[in-house]
């Protein structure tokens, strides 16, 4: 009901964005809550970790999201010294997590793979996903599959340090309009 559909030329088909009114009431709830940081020709793991420490203690920051790990830039020549560097950044973002009881969400994309994804096919140092206390991986359907599953989506549990559950499936419908997942109401795990 807060949705309102437009007509957009480019796309040649319907969208759906939230009503001014609802805007306005969603900028009002997230000023001073919800901040961005970006910066335009690239980002070094020294300065976001600097830009996180700025957020925590000025505007008490306890929830981050690095979109996405790709995005850095670590100044190495060589693959092995990538990774190495990728590898000492991600243990630095986990010591800031720690050490600031606060959480942070890190986005890192697979590496092109046929079928299923594993926790190994996260694209890059292998300590992303061994210092990770959470590794989620979200899954779009085929058509067949769609049908078969009666859901659209699914999150894998690769890894969760809390409940110790892994190897386990969320199952998820999608919704277009508001770009929001939801569980069917029929049903909760796939495994």
């Amino acid at each position: 009901e807060n949705l309102q559909a437009h007509y957009d030329e480019v796309r040649d088909s319907e969208v759906y964005r939230p009503r001014i009114e609802v805007i306005e009431k969603i900028r009002d709830w997230y000023r001073d809550r919800f901040f961005i940081y970006d910066s335009f020709g690239g980002i070094t793991p020294e300065n976001l970790l600097e830009t996180f420490s700025y957020a925590y203690m000025r505007y008490g920051c306890r929830v981050f999201l690095i979109d996405n790990l790709m995005m850095l830039t670590y100044g190495g020549s060589s693959k092995g010294d990538f990774y190495r560097k990728q590898g000492e950044f991600v243990n630095k973002v986990k010591n800031f997590a720690v050490k600031n009881e606060c959480h942070i969400h890190l986005v890192a994309h697979p590496r092109k793979t046929d079928g299923k994804l594993t926790k190994m096919d996260v694209m890059g140092s292998g300590d992303i996903t061994n210092l990770a206390d959470n590794v989620f991986s979200v899954h779009r359907l085929s058509d067949g599959e769609r049908e078969k599953e009666g859901c659209d989506s699914f999150i894998d549990i690769f890894k969760n340090r809390y409940s110790g559950k892994q190897d386990t499936s969320v199952l998820l419908n999608f919704d277009t309009k508001s770009k929001r997942f939801y569980m069917p109401s029929n049903m909760s795990m796939l495994h």
